[in-house]
Parts: C-alpha cells; structure tokens; sequence
C-alpha cells in the first residue's frame, strides 16, 4: 500500500492527469470557439447568434438526459481506459470537422457541422464526466478529491484562456481546417498522459445490482444529502444565466462591436484572463468559503454582463469580458470542490457526477440554446442586461437556500 501523501501535487498520478487535461482541454476550447467563428462567417450576423447557440446546445444535449447512466457504467468500468477511448473519438470528430471545413466556409454545409456535433455530444458526455469522476480513483489520499477538482477547473479556466484566446490567430493563420486538426493532436497527450498514470491502488467494486436500483440509489444518495443537492442545483443556476458570455462572445465581436478573429481573440483573452484569476482566487481562499464565493463571483460576474451590454468601447468590452470571467469562475470553481468533497461514497461517485451534469449540460444546452435565439430576436445587449439581472438575483439568493451551511 502506497503511503499517503501530505499535498496532492506529490501524487505523480496527479501531475499526469493535470498536464494531459491543460492541453487537451485548451485544443477542446479552441474547436468550439473557432466554431462559432466559422458558423458566423457562414451565416452572416442577421442569424449568427441562433445558429451558434444552437450548435452549441447540441453539444451538450445528449448529456442531459443520459448522464445518470453514464455514471453508473463509469463505476463499473476502468475511468481511465473510458476517457482513452472517448479521447481517440475526439480525435476521430476534430478530423471529420477538418474533412467537411476543409474547402472553407463557403463550401461547408451547416447540416453536417450538426451532425458532428450530435454525434460527438454522447462522447462528450461520458468524456466530461469521467474527466471529473477519475479523480478520487487516481488520488491515494483521498481528502485531497476537494482540493483536487478545484484544481481541475482551475485548469478548465487556463484552457478557457488559451483556446479561446488562440482561436482567432489559428484561423487567419493555419485555416479553419488545420485548426480543427490541431485539435485532435492535442487528445494525443491525454491518452499518453493517462496510460502514464498508476491505478494499482484502486479496485472497482462490482455492483450487483440492476440498472433500475442503482439509478434508483443513486439519485437516493446525491438528493437526500442536503449539500449535494444545494451544489448541484446552484452550479446549475449559474452555469445558465453566468456561462451566456462566452457562448455569446463571437456574436458580441461582431454584431455590438464589428470585430475580426484577431479582436476576438483580445475580447476572449480577457474574459479568460479573468477565468484565471477568478479560479486563483477560489482555489486559494474559496475551498472551504464555497457560499461566499457564489456570493461574490456572482455579483462581480452581473457588473461585468451590464457593462458590455451598456458600452460602445471595445477596450470597456474588454474589462467588462474581464469581470464575466472572473465572476464565473470565482462562484463556479468553489461549488465544484465542494461536491466533490460531500461525495465521499466511493460505490456512487460516478453515479454522483453524472447526475450533477445532467444538471450541468443541461444549464448549457438551455443557456446556448436560449441566449442565440434570444439575442437574434430582441438584440444581444438586451439578453446580457437580462442575464446579469439573473445571476445578481442567484447571489442574493444564496445564503437563504436550503443546504447553503454545508458549503463551507
């Protein structure tokens, strides 16, 4: 038996899993943020936002309704060998984006960048699932699975930073084609990094029991305990009215502010360097104040939709993306620490966190979904003000809501 280790950063596997996730999650960013480029020089503005809020919606459909059961084939399953699998699928869909791009935008149907997208939705799902159920397996010391998964968003955010903020520097410079390739070279180094990784320490234990009772048990489990529940509904809240930012972002560049690639990348550098420091911040002093965190992340988050929506000035944009990202990460990243601390039954871990993003890709299918179409018929500033007003409402609602005193 391997002897527990003082601080997660001394656990190899650790290191493994952090460097495969940084790079594959930042090519991961980058495809759908050049994307949403790509689908809004092949439609126009007039119906830009509908179409790349509906293509992003997709991606996250299949995953509302079957993240449940994804759970419960990933803790009947080697974690690690699942996410190879679905990491050489990413592989094969950034391929087929590359195949149908390849003549450029005039000569790609819309039709089949959605049928990638709902094909590789399933993938996705069990993909962003196991990335966060395979922590507490690959972890020794498993006190560290809090701390751990505040990590792991900490990276999402870096990624945020660096995809989105390469995203339009690929396109003017490598095409929209090579870009998606590059994409798929990054899933190389997840697969490498995991096969690095040493499970010997963690055993599956089989579970007898039939797909009815363990659904049944697990959402017994996950919405009896008050503070699960409370993470899972607000991460939801928040991903809902607090993500439309960066959905929305390419339809802001261009519509609002009449911007190329390269300005988005400025707008999305900003809003990522403000995912950064939002997730330091959280991560350092947010773990154990998870509900003042939500609090605070939430209403800095409200300031910054209400001044892009009400700027002309594409550097107060700039500032205005700056506080979006900060705010989100700055609620979002504590609450994801905390459910992961509250789960601490090993036998439903994956049954835990499939339910929590059946939440989770729901908000982003609703919030994709709703805030393209929204935004082509009532205008992008209107939506941003509406959505600032709602996450304000969510922060003050926080302290009052049942389960709020187990955050912390």
């Amino acid at each position: 038996m391997k002897a527990k280790s003082k601080h997660i950063l001394e656990e190899e596997n650790m290191w493994w899993y952090y460097i495969g996730q940084l790079i594959s999650l930042s090519g991961l960013m980058a495809r759908s943020a050049v994307l949403s480029l790509l689908i809004m020089k092949m439609v126009g503005e007039k119906q830009g936002s509908y179409y790349v809020g509906l293509v992003r919606s997709t991606e996250f459909i299949v995953g509302t309704f079957i993240g449940v059961f994804v759970g419960i084939m990933l803790d009947s399953f080697d974690k690690r060998r699942v996410l190879q699998i679905t990491s050489s699928l990413m592989i094969l869909q950034a391929a087929a984006l590359a195949l149908i791009t390849y003549n450029g935008p005039a000569h790609t149907a819309m039709w089949a960048i959605m049928a990638v997208s709902i094909c590789g939705s399933f993938t996705s799902a069990v993909d962003g699932i196991g990335r966060n159920a395979v922590i507490r397996d690959a972890l020794i010391n498993k006190d560290h699975a809090g701390f751990g998964s505040a990590i792991f968003t900490s990276l999402y955010t870096f990624a945020m930073l660096a995809g989105n903020g390469l995203a339009g520097y690929l396109v003017d410079c490598v095409g929209y084609s090579n870009a998606f390739l590059l994409n798929g070279a990054s899933f190389l180094i997840l697969i490498f990094s995991l096969g690095r990784m040493d499970f010997s320490h963690h055993k599956i234990v089989p579970n007898s029991k039939n797909i009815p009772h363990r659904v049944a048990e697990g959402m017994r489990y996950t919405f009896k305990d008050e503070g699960i529940r409370f993470c899972i509904l607000l991460s939801a809240m928040i991903t809902v009215f607090g993500f439309a930012y960066n959905v929305l972002l390419p339809v802001i560049n261009q519509t609002m502010f009449h911007g190329d690639h390269k300005q988005f990348s400025y707008l999305a550098l900003c809003s990522g360097v403000g995912s950064l420091f939002g997730a330091i911040l959280a991560l350092s002093y947010g773990v154990k104040r998870a509900k003042e965190f939500g609090m605070l992340g939430s209403f800095i988050g409200a300031a910054g939709y209400i001044l892009v929506a009400c700027t002309t000035n594409v550097n107060y944009a700039a500032v205005a993306m700056f506080l979006c990202g900060f705010g989100f990460m700055a609620s979002f990243t504590p609450i994801r620490g905390a459910l992961q601390r509250l789960a601490k039954d090993g036998r439903l871990n994956g049954v835990t966190f499939g339910i929590a993003f059946m939440f989770f890709y729901g908000g982003m299918a609703l919030s994709s979904f709703a805030s393209g179409w929204l935004a082509e018929h009532f205008g992008c500033p209107k939506v941003l003000i509406g959505c600032g007003i709602a996450i304000y409402t969510v922060g003050l609602l926080i302290p009052i809501m049942p389960g709020a005193k187990k955050l912390n």
